[in-house]
C-alpha cells in the first residue's frame, strides 16, 4: 500500500509539475501576445498620425492646385483679351482671299462706322483654329483674330450682340475668345 501510495505521490507531482510547466508556458505565451498586441496598438497609432499627416498635406495640395488652376485659366483670358472668335465662316473661302482681307469686309459689311473712324482694322494675327477631334462633325473650323488695339475689339464685339453678323449672304457669330474651362463653367 505503501508503495502505491508512494507511485500515486509521484504520479500526483509529475502532473503537478507537469500542470506547472503548462501554466507557465501559457504565461510566458500570454506576455508575448500582450507585447506583440501593444506593439500592434503602437504601430497603428503611428499609422493614424500618418494617415492625418497625409490627409492634411493632400487638403493643402488640393488647394493649392485649384489656386493654380484658378490663376491659369485668369491669365488665359488675360492673354485672349485682345482676341475675338469668328464661328461658322465656310472654309472654302480662304481659298481665294487672305484670313485678314475677310474679316475687314466683314467689319466693312457689318460695322462700318468702326473702319471709318480708325481706317484699315489693325490685325495683329488671325489663323483658323485646330480641327476637332470629331472627324464626323464636318463644321467650319473658328477663326482667332488678335486686334492690336483692345478699343476696336470692343466696338465690333458690341455691334455684334446688337445683329448678327453676314459674310455673303451666311450668318457668322463673334464672340470674345475665352478659354475652354472658362466656356464650360458659363455653359453649366
Amino acid at each position: 500500500m505503501e508503495k502505491n501510495s508512494t507511485d500515486q505521490n509521484n504520479t500526483f507531482k509529475n502532473s503537478i509539475g507537469h500542470i506547472q510547466k503548462e501554466v507557465k508556458k501559457a504565461i510566458e505565451e500570454n506576455n508575448s501576445l500582450k507585447i506583440r498586441t501593444e506593439q500592434i496598438e503602437t504601430n497603428d497609432s503611428l499609422r493614424q498620425q500618418e494617415s492625418v499627416k497625409q490627409k492634411q498635406k493632400n487638403d493643402k495640395l488640393e488647394k493649392t492646385t485649384n489656386y493654380l488652376l484658378t490663376k491659369t485659366t485668369d491669365l488665359e483670358n488675360r492673354s485672349r483679351r485682345d482676341n475675338l472668335r469668328i464661328i461658322g465662316l465656310s472654309e472654302n473661302y480662304d481659298e481665294k482671299k487672305s484670313l485678314d482681307t475677310i474679316l475687314q469686309e466683314i467689319i466693312k459689311e457689318n460695322c462700318p462706322d468702326v473702319i471709318e473712324s480708325e481706317g484699315k482694322i489693325g490685325i495683329e494675327r488671325i489663323h483658323r483654329t485646330p480641327s476637332e477631334r470629331n472627324p464626323k462633325i464636318k463644321t467650319p473650323r473658328n477663326i482667332v483674330a488678335k486686334f492690336q488695339n483692345y478699343k476696336i475689339k470692343e466696338k465690333i464685339l458690341q455691334a455684334a450682340k446688337k445683329k448678327p453678323f453676314k459674310y455673303r449672304g451666311a450668318t457668322i457669330r463673334i464672340t470674345q475668345d475665352l478659354a475652354a474651362s472658362t466656356l464650360k463653367e458659363r455653359r453649366a
